[in-house]
């Protein structure tokens, strides 16, 4: 290479590491405005059944939480649990790391497929910046979601590097990858469609339609494996109930229409049919289709939220009217958030190419700063909640511990004023005093003390929702259990 062609390599490189640098600084600094105050959050809900796991054994983490076979998301809690033990700040962190190596990811992937690094840096600021799917984040149990984006975006940013260049060691590393989406979470599933979309909106289209099948067929294939596997393991050999079953629910309506509330749903997931949004969403898209000069770019940005929303409709769990926090349909969304936030890059692309390069970048800095305010308002709301549905499980723990080093193997307990469930008490005594005989009563009425129990009832009496004035801790009886009940 001449010494003239060196310096040009050189320079065209330059602008590229600016340009991702600056999108470090941004995202870096939005993650840390949405993420930082909720970084001491405390466990909440399933958080206690996986850290339980880990405490179990290797077949208990592999098997995951209500038997779905995850076994990259299981996997990554035991070194979590090795370095952080029961601090929940080093969970927070994975999550909020993880999201931050998304947005960058995101970033790379429309780089390398538009080659136009504004429109991938506003993408990625967008995607880091919204709040509607931020319990992926906020809630620990739920770090399969942001880390099966992880490999999922992965997999489609080799994909297309091998569909530019050709090279086969490429095309082999995204199906290795895409193991480890699916391995993390069922949503990955979608990952093929997507890829479809690449190939038809940006590859050729249907001009080599027998090689786009032959292309994503192994992607396929391990979609179908992972799910034969599933079947075999769960039911025919352990002969349990996996959630994943348990939660499937077929519902054309919601897998048609609900992803689009990407653009406009609280992040508490409830939704009204009477909410103004709604409609207004339905006439905004389709003038914005028309009105970009590139319509190959909104299709794509509004076929990865369709098409990436799809596998995961088919869950109950995705509500719009949650009987608990952690039924929202807000995690749910994280991936279709990826298309909303190309969309807006899209739209303020065409800004900046129809009315200059001034005119676009104050559209982007006006449209951006406004989006942050927003959505940065929902997140402290949505934060706020889920801090205070850990608070009273913290104060309650750190409380008994002082009274109470250790319980003996096989204590059953009954609770009075409890800071949870039963089943979400029981879980956080047995993660957090390591003792996984630990054992709610759940029928007291019914209950009788077997031979080498230890049976207690707890009184907790609060002082407020994050202070305990005292935890009586007495032999269980119904006759005792009845007058503290009065």
């Amino acid at each position: 290479m001449t010494p003239a062609a060196m310096k040009s390599a050189r320079c065209s490189k330059f602008p590229d590491l600016a340009m991702f640098l600056a999108v470090l600084a941004v995202v870096s600094a939005v993650i840390a405005a949405y993420f930082g105050p909720f970084i001491d959050n405390f466990f909440t809900y399933d958080d206690f059944g996986v850290i339980e796991h880990v405490l179990s054994g290797p077949k208990a983490v592999l098997l995951g939480y209500n038997y779905i076979l995850r076994i990259v998301a299981n996997g990554v809690w035991v070194p979590l649990h090795y370095f952080s033990g029961l601090d929940p700040r080093g969970y927070n962190l994975f999550s909020i790391t993880l999201h931050l190596l998304n947005a960058l990811l995101v970033y790379l992937m429309v780089t390398r497929l538009f080659s136009d690094r504004m429109l991938a840096a506003v993408t990625a600021a967008f995607f880091a910046a919204t709040a509607v799917g931020v319990d992926a984040i906020l809630w620990r149990a739920a770090n399969s979601t942001p880390l099966n984006l992880f490999f999922y975006l992965l997999t489609l940013t080799v994909y297309v590097e091998y569909r530019r260049n050709g090279n086969r060691g490429y095309y082999f590393a995204a199906i290795a990858l895409f193991v480890f989406a699916v391995l993390s979470k069922e949503e990955s599933a979608s990952l093929p469609l997507v890829a479809a979309l690449f190939e038809v909106l940006f590859f050729g289209g249907f001009s080599d339609f027998k090689g786009i099948v032959r292309r994503l067929l192994p992607f396929v294939a391990i979609v179908i494996a992972n799910v034969v596997a599933n079947y075999i393991i769960i039911y025919q050999i352990l002969h349990v109930d996996s959630e994943l079953v348990r939660h499937s629910s077929f519902r054309p309506l919601h897998s048609l229409f609900s992803g689009w509330a990407v653009f406009f749903l609280q992040p508490d997931g409830r939704l009204k049919m009477n909410d103004p949004r709604i409609y207004a969403t339905a006439v905004i898209l389709p003038i914005l289709l028309f009105w970009v000069k590139d319509r190959r770019l909104m299709l794509f940005g509004l076929g990865w939220i369709f098409l990436s929303f799809l596998p995961q409709s088919l869950s109950s769990l995705s509500q719009f009217e949650p009987k608990y926090i952690f039924n929202s349909v807000s995690r749910h969304m994280y991936l279709p958030s990826v298309g909303a936030a190309f969309c807006y890059a899209v739209v303020l692309k065409d800004v900046w190419t129809r009315w200059g390069r001034l005119v676009g970048t104050i559209s982007v800095a006006i449209v951006f700063s406004l989006f942050v305010w927003h959505n940065h308002g929902m997140m402290m709301t949505r934060g706020t909640a889920w801090a205070a549905d850990g608070e009273p499980v913290r104060t309650f723990l750190a409380a008994l511990k002082t009274k109470v080093t250790q319980f003996p193997p096989n204590t059953w307990f009954f609770a009075v004023n409890g800071p949870t469930g039963r089943a979400y008490m029981q879980q956080s005594l047995r993660a957090f005093y390591g003792n996984p005989t630990i054992t709610w009563i759940v029928d007291p009425m019914k209950y009788v003390q077997q031979p080498g129990q230890t049976a207690i009832l707890m009184d907790v009496t609060w002082l407020e929702t994050d202070r305990i004035d005292h935890i009586d801790i007495v032999p269980f009886s119904l006759e005792e259990l009845m007058r503290r009940a009065r």
